[in-house]
């Protein structure tokens, strides 16, 4: 089995505003040398809010695009979690996104009730294994 190496970034993030964060993660990935895969914070365009409704993007919308671009300029997978509404439901979703483009989500299926997540957010229904590199 190969070396895997894994990028992580944890920090403050400006609260409820995706714009300024997205462009915050930017900057950190661009000073990232090789890596095999970049692990961002869980809601990391928002912080942990409940503000889902004013927040929530589609599924393919401009987080999820970033994402596609940030992993193909790093050539690396990317994941990390943002605010998703389909169908009426908001989800709080991780994204896998491969250099390729090419993906794999999961909606968080243990909601976080002490914070009120599950009056907020739909549970997901499935669990995802998924492979890179050799590694599940």
């Amino acid at each position: 089995m190969e070396n895997l190496k894994i990028s992580l970034i944890q920090s403050d993030l400006v609260w409820e505003n995706p714009t300024l964060n997205r462009q915050y993660f930017e900057q950190k990935i661009a000073q990232i040398g090789e890596t095999d895969l970049i692990v961002l914070p869980e809601m990391f365009t928002t912080g942990f809010t409940m503000n889902a409704a004013r927040f929530a993007e589609k599924s393919d919308g401009e987080t999820f695009t970033w994402l596609q671009k940030m992993a193909l300029a790093k050539n690396a997978a990317i994941t990390g979690s943002f605010i998703v509404e389909e169908q009426g439901k908001f989800y709080n979703r991780m994204f896998w996104v491969n250099p390729n483009g090419s993906f794999t989500k999961y909606d968080k299926h243990h909601t976080f009730t002490l914070a009120g997540e599950d009056k907020t957010y739909s549970a997901g229904k499935q669990q995802v294994v998924l492979e890179y590199k050799h590694w599940k």
